[in-house]
């Protein structure tokens, strides 16, 4: 489903500020505040605070690794997203790749930047999990310290 809406200047200054300090998209951040306005899942955070906990809990799991080019998936290093069923109502969880799709930007242009990437098989094609559920693994390139 896609929705439109005009939000006024002032609001659309806020959301923007919000999702430029997150490194998440503006998407994510209207997102989660409608969740957590409707209280649509009371028993987890809201998405912003999920990608920040999950952030720091792969900053911890990155402190912990001593083999420079270590390759891993996200549910190798997040415990909160090792959590979150694969699954909901008998498809893919929507969540589960929102938080993704967000921690990668947190590879690229965010937090992990130049600390971790994306590992590619190619020039194009992601490089599977071990147990080919097409999760996207992850390589230590630096140090976090």
């Amino acid at each position: 489903m896609r929705v439109q809406f005009y939000p006024s200047k002032a609001l659309q200054t806020c959301l923007s500020a919000d999702a430029a300090s997150m490194n998440i998209s503006l998407s994510a951040v209207v997102v989660s505040i409608l969740e957590e306005y409707y209280k649509i899942s009371p028993q987890l955070p809201s998405f912003t605070q999920l990608i920040t906990q999950i952030c720091d809990e792969v900053e911890r799991y990155l402190l912990s690794i001593e083999d420079m080019h270590h390759e891993f998936p996200l549910s190798e290093a997040s415990e909160t997203y090792r959590k979150i069923p694969m699954t909901a109502n008998g498809k893919p969880n929507p969540l589960r790749m929102r938080i993704g799709k967000a921690f990668n930007k947190q590879t690229t242009s965010g937090r992990f930047s130049g600390i971790i990437e994306q590992v590619f098989l190619d020039s194009e094609r992601k490089k599977p999990k071990r147990d080919a559920n097409r999760a996207a693994i992850y390589i230590l390139l630096s140090n976090p310290k």
